[in-house]
């Protein structure tokens, strides 16, 4: 039922977890999951369109979790009533500050402390700064490969004391970059060819225009950035998996 990008997110969720909320829920595949594996004991799915809650609905009665998985029509964590507070909230498949302007609005339900699993499709750098901005620090991640596509998935928690992390470190990850994996070497690699034929596209040109150099700046120091990391990552001494 999951792919493996909904199969990351659940990984996860620590067995156990009594409520879950599950934002942008769509089908529903992972709380009927969360439910049917006993990860969790309930869950409340929302979404902020009709039609994607009418296929949620429809798949928590074929598999009979209608007492366990309740479905909610709105945005974000407003969703939650005045006395509800999850355990654990997923946020996934918007854009970094999408996923920012949902923690913003709903930021009183995180008065306690619950654990955040986040993917965000762009922008997870604006994401991550913004974690440490309300105290919560990054206690696991994982880079997942799913359809040619990368997701970063992260599980925050709230932690004492301020990081410090570089700009690279916030947007690919410090854990990700930590515990390096073959999908983390696969997708550096073509992050690099990808920025390595910007350059040469803009070294072909015989445009002397301010502009146009100041792009190839910009994407030289990013190349030769990326670069290190790879080989902090990925140094003889060290082993992936």
């Amino acid at each position: 039922m999951l792919n493996n990008r909904l199969r990351g997110i659940k990984n996860m969720i620590p067995h156990g977890t009594k409520f879950v909320l599950d934002v942008g829920t769509d089908h529903s595949y992972l709380p009927i999951t969360l439910i049917q594996e006993e990860i969790a004991s309930y869950v409340i799915a929302s979404d902020i369109s009709v039609f994607p809650l009418e296929d949620a609905n429809e798949n928590i009665r074929k598999h009979g979790l209608e007492e366990c998985i309740e479905t909610r029509l709105g945005d974000g964590l407003q969703v939650l009533n005045e006395n509800e507070y999850p355990d654990l909230v997923v946020i996934a498949g918007v854009s970094g500050e999408g996923i920012v302007k949902i923690l913003q609005e709903g930021y009183n339900k995180l008065e306690f402390d619950p654990i955040l699993v986040l993917q965000a499709m762009e922008d997870s750098y604006s994401l991550r700064k913004y974690l440490l901005e309300i105290g919560y620090n990054f206690d696991k991640e994982v880079l997942i490969s799913d359809k040619k596509r990368y997701y970063q998935i992260i599980r925050s928690i709230r932690e004492k004391g301020y990081k410090n992390y570089s700009k690279l470190e916030l947007e690919y990850g410090p854990q990700i970059l930590k515990n390096p994996t073959k999908t983390l070497k696969e997708f550096l690699e073509k992050e690099l060819a990808k920025i390595n034929r910007v350059i040469n596209n803009v070294n072909r040109s015989s445009s002397k225009d301010d502009e146009i150099i100041d792009k190839k700046n910009k994407f030289v120091k990013r190349y030769h950035d990326l670069q290190e990391v790879y080989r902090n990552a990925f140094s003889h001494e060290k082993r992936y998996h």
